[in-house]
């Protein structure tokens, strides 16, 4: 669900999916899903990525 997340999202937006979430984190999410709090703080998480679409991520966990 997360990398069909990032992939709609970035034909949405017309940019390549890679620059919205870093896969390594979303593979993480999907391994620990409980772990969301940790990972928005993780390292290979920019800031404007968190700002921006923290909130989508945590609602294609919730759906997931």
């Amino acid at each position: 669900r997360l990398k069909d997340w990032r992939t709609d999202e970035g034909r949405r937006l017309g940019i390549d999916a890679a620059l919205l979430w870093p896969m390594k984190s979303l593979k993480r999410l999907s391994r620990c899903p409980e772990c969301a709090d940790e990972e928005m703080d993780s390292e290979d998480v920019r800031r404007w990525q968190r700002r921006e679409f923290e909130d989508d991520v945590r609602d294609a966990l919730a759906w997931g």
